[in-house]
């Protein structure tokens, strides 16, 4: 788990998943947290990832009812054990989840992609273009009219 160019991309920008951990294989939803809960989420994590919360690694999310452990990458209740919850699909938003950072998309359903995938694909952005953005080429190298 990295954070490669934390301050390159806004906080604003990334978002942030929980999957229910299944007990039924026919539920596939993944949900978006709050806006709120997603930028205070990436704050936290791009601080963490910095090494600055290392013995604080979680952050409470959904209302406070939830924390988020940068560790396990788990959202678990902080209120409830989980385990004697009835399992049925009305009940699953009350279960532990598995949070997911996205960056970069599938088209075909919009789902985040892996992070490691991610993570290579942001890293080749931000090198081959959001540096070229930022050094613009040397006027012997510029276009003249197309």
């Amino acid at each position: 788990m990295t954070c490669p160019f934390p301050d390159i991309i806004p906080a604003e920008y990334v978002r942030w998943y929980y999957k229910p951990i299944k007990w039924d294989e026919t539920y596939f939803s993944t949900e978006l947290f709050s806006g709120y809960d997603m930028i205070r989420i990436e704050n936290q994590y791009r601080k963490y990832c910095k090494g600055e919360y290392k013995s604080h690694s979680k952050i409470d999310v959904r209302d406070g009812l939830f924390e988020v452990d940068f560790d396990t990458r788990i959202c678990s209740p902080l209120y409830w054990n989980c385990e004697k919850i009835p399992k049925t699909p009305r009940t699953v938003s009350y279960r532990s989840a598995r949070v997911k950072r996205g960056l970069w998309f599938r088209t075909d359903n919009w789902q985040p992609l892996l992070e490691e995938e991610s993570e290579a694909i942001e890293e080749l952005f931000v090198k081959s273009i959001i540096h070229n953005l930022r050094f613009p080429l040397p006027e012997s190298k510029k276009f003249e009219d197309f």
